[in-house]
């Protein structure tokens, strides 16, 4: 099945801890924090660019966005410098496939 490319509408501009990301809606749709954004039609805060304002770290959140856009957990080493405060962040975003991934709750070949 070929993948469609994602038309204007359907690219998300956001500004995390001050780094900008971009990514799709249905990457976003992995975390329940930004369902309320898409479907009541708010964008939430806002910068300067109109890119919705995230105040967390862009470092940790680069590492979520991966896991989302690719279903896969976070190399090793990334989860054993990193676990708690990504676990944190899975919870901020309700991110509850993420955090099964990353506490290893999920099956072993991922």
């Amino acid at each position: 099945m070929k993948r469609q490319c994602p038309t204007a509408r359907n690219i998300v501009r956001l500004n995390v801890g001050g780094q900008l990301f971009q990514t799709s809606r249905e990457t976003l749709s992995r975390s329940a924090f930004f369902t309320p954004l898409f479907e009541f039609g708010g964008g939430g805060d806002q910068d300067a660019g109109g890119n919705i304002f995230v105040d967390r770290s862009p470092h940790l959140f680069n590492i979520l966005l991966e896991c989302w856009r690719t279903s896969l957990r976070p190399q090793q080493h990334t989860i054993s410098q990193l676990k708690p405060q990504l676990l944190a962040e899975c919870k901020f975003f309700v991110a509850d496939e993420a955090e099964a991934r990353i506490a290893g709750s999920t099956c072993d070949s991922d």
